[in-house]
């Protein structure tokens, strides 16, 4: 009798410990886990003015660089898409890493450019900047490095400026863009020699002002019947990329950050040098029977295809 309570003792007590000590990895695990996202909230803490922010309002936050800040957006979210825009424009600005204050001028006066080295105009209608519209350049023959992020209002403020982005003639009207064309081997992967890329967008449509622009503007970007739609334009000792494109889709972002390094003779920012690959529906059930294309390729049924040439390739590439 006692041999037999001594075996059950011994078949109890090993799934006894191994729970015991489940349960304290997992007790460990989920302190580590409390303590990492204490950690994300205070890191997530960048906003000028010290504010906290709870764990609960923080859709996405990237690691921002911990200098002090030589860009300065400058929004008007009271305008149609300005929020859309400046969603693009801080997406962006974080992924590259880019240290930078915020002025929304709905509920804040235009601020001095002078401690920033470069501005980013999320602004449509130049009117809402008031008098300060010419300090902005000002600033830009100084050494200032200007871009923005859609395409301009037409108005009696963007026709007195218009010169000094580089247009010559033009302005008044839109045009809706169907595609554009990369010139300047502006992005990677594109070049002069590509064709058209044609954009479907949900509304508003792409669209952009007819202008013509002075000789010295550097184009980056033309739509597929040649208006200008991103070009460069050097302005006293500084620099402006001026962007005539309403896209503010996810496309943009690749676009605006682009336009944001050509404001720099050498810009550079982190990536992660790797590449991620996804097999849709897999694993799933290897069809059987035959199939023409593979009978005809391979000379097997899809089940031989799948286990014996298809998989082992996969395994080889993904080694490479």
């Amino acid at each position: 009798m006692k041999h037999n309570y001594k075996k059950i003792f011994t078949a109890l007590a090993f799934p006894f410990i191994g729970l015991i000590i489940l349960t304290l990895v997992i007790m460990a695990e989920r302190q580590g886990l409390q303590y990492n996202l204490e950690v994300n909230v205070n890191k997530a803490d960048v906003f000028a003015d010290g504010s906290n922010v709870a764990w609960e309002d923080i859709a996405y936050s990237a690691p921002v660089a911990q200098s002090a800040a030589e860009c300065i957006v400058i929004a008007d979210t009271a305008h149609e898409y300005g929020q859309d825009y400046l969603d693009v424009a801080a997406f962006s600005l974080d992924e590259m890493q880019v240290a930078y204050d915020l002025v929304d001028l709905k509920d804040t006066a235009f601020p001095d450019l002078s401690a920033y080295k470069t501005c980013v105009l999320v602004i449509s209608d130049l009117s809402v900047i008031g008098d300060e519209i010419l300090d902005i350049f000002n600033w830009v023959r100084q050494g200032g490095h200007l871009t923005n992020t859609g395409v301009f209002d037409t108005n009696v403020t963007f026709q007195v400026v218009a010169s000094k982005l580089g247009i010559v003639d033009g302005g008044a009207e839109f045009c809706v863009i169907n595609g554009f064309r990369v010139k300047n081997n502006f992005m990677l992967g594109g070049t002069e020699n590509d064709q058209t890329k044609t954009f479907v967008f949900n509304e508003p449509m792409p669209a952009a002002l007819a202008v013509n622009l002075v000789p010295e503007c550097e184009v980056y970007l033309e739509s597929d019947t040649g208006v200008p739609l991103l070009w460069g334009v050097d302005y006293g000792k500084g620099k402006m990329v001026i962007n005539n494109f309403s896209i503010i889709e996810k496309a943009a972002r690749g676009i605006f950050a682009a336009a944001y390094s050509a404001l720099d003779d050498v810009s550079i920012y982190p990536v992660i040098n790797a590449s991620c690959f996804f097999l849709d529906d897999f694993p799933s059930p290897v069809p059987m029977g035959e199939n023409e294309y593979i009978a005809a390729d391979y000379g097997c049924d899809v089940n031989t295809f799948y286990t014996n040439i298809w998989w082992p390739d996969v395994l080889a590439w993904e080694k490479e």
